[in-house]
């Protein structure tokens, strides 16, 4: 007959010699024995992450008057579309090698950018992080070049990622598979969707069997757990501060 054990994790209790309350390591009060599968139950998360951060505040491009390309820093915060223009332009205002001033408007109507100056200049997409050309509406492999005007062809996204995943080391060694939403997965131990804004409370009720579940392909038993927070690049998250909780179900 299986056994069921309810754990619940919270990242202030975390290891000193840690990196952070999202990349940490807990020792368990009480071990897990011959582990077959784990589910995850709920998780509270405050949303604290800035939407520009040191995984994406490096702006690529370039003037056709000449000066070479250009790596701007942005500033790190949590931004809308409108305070993201208003600090993209005085950054690039400062940054450009020809005085060149730029005009950045969003169209609160189609949810897109317009860039543009008096003179040809490029954006260096494909070499920026991904969810910069996402939170601007821009294909992240595409380049924008040749011309003194871009509008974006999407529509933007400030979300700082659309899903969290929970990563934790241990669990991934001789994991079968991770059931999410109907799909497997063998990348990610836990998957949470994230729709809530920032200063928000990230919220995860898991009632489906199956869902957010792992198997492993053979029995495991745990003392210590390595649990970090992630983006959908697979970046470490930084909550600036804040902690986290969440609980799992564990058979044997």
């Amino acid at each position: 007959m299986s056994k069921k054990t309810h754990l619940y994790i919270y990242s202030k209790n975390r290891l000193s010699g840690s990196n952070s309350s999202s990349d940490f390591s807990i020792r368990l009060l009480n071990p897990l024995d011959d582990i077959k599968k784990i589910r995850l139950l709920n998780v509270l998360i405050p949303n604290t992450v800035y939407n520009i951060n040191s995984n994406n505040n490096t702006f690529l491009w370039e003037e056709s008057a000449g000066g070479g390309q250009i790596s701007s820093t942005l500033t790190n915060g949590s931004y809308s579309a409108q305070t993201f223009a208003t600090m993209l332009k005085t950054v690039m205002d400062a940054d450009s090698n020809n005085s060149q001033s730029y005009t950045i408007s969003y169209n609160i109507d189609t949810g897109k950018y317009t860039i543009s100056s008096s003179a040809n200049f490029s954006l260096y997409f494909s070499q920026m992080n991904s969810t910069i050309a996402k939170m601007m509406g821009f294909a992240s492999t595409s380049d924008q070049t040749g011309s003194s005007s871009y509008t974006s062809t999407n529509v933007c996204n400030f979300s700082f990622s659309d899903f969290i995943s929970i990563k934790i080391t241990q669990f991934e060694d001789n994991m079968k598979k991770n059931i999410y939403g109907g799909s497997i997965y063998y990348d990610h131990t836990f998957i949470i969707p994230n729709n809530t804004n920032f200063s928000d409370i990230i919220s995860y009720h898991n009632d489906v069997d199956d869902e957010n579940e792992i198997v492993f392909n053979i029995s495991k038993s745990f003392k210590f757990l390595n649990i970090s927070l992630r983006d959908e690049n697979n970046n470490i998250l930084d909550l600036n501060g804040n902690d986290w909780w969440f609980s799992l179900l564990c058979e044997s």
